[in-house]
């Protein structure tokens, strides 16, 4: 591993990290910064929106009530000295779909590191035993 990549894992997770934060501080203004201008969201069903076009109004709806996120496993794989991919697992507080994953396109702009494509993908809970899916 290079200096460089160490350089990029620890900017992206930060950022990553600070994404999070920001979803849970009701803070949107400021979590649209750790966005590229035309960012894409993946949404569950496959979905993609530019970030840009995401209403204020909608984004407060889609993200209330599921503080804190618990944000674990970041990986970051850097794939240039400009680009990497990233992957996290996060915990929500609800019942339905309480666990996921991230799944990050970033880049580095003259800014520093931004989200370029970001997806999240719930995980059903197991709910028979370890293996056992069926109920």
């Amino acid at each position: 591993m290079t200096l460089d990549d160490l350089i990029c894992k620890m900017e992206c997770q930060d950022l990553i990290l600070r994404h999070a934060r920001h979803l849970d501080a009701g803070e949107l203004a400021e979590s649209r910064t750790v966005y590229t201008h035309d960012a894409i969201i993946v949404g569950p069903t496959g979905q993609e929106i530019r970030q840009a076009d995401i209403p204020d109004e909608r984004l407060k709806q889609v993200t209330a009530n599921l503080r804190p996120r618990i944000v674990t496993n970041i990986m970051v794989t850097p794939t240039s000295l400009t680009t990497a991919k990233a992957f996290a697992y996060v915990t929500l507080p609800r019942a339905e779909i309480p666990q996921g994953e991230w799944h990050y396109d970033l880049c580095k702009l003259d800014q520093g590191w931004r989200i370029s494509r970001f997806g999240a993908v719930g995980i059903e809970r197991d709910k028979g035993g370890a293996g056992n899916k069926s109920g």
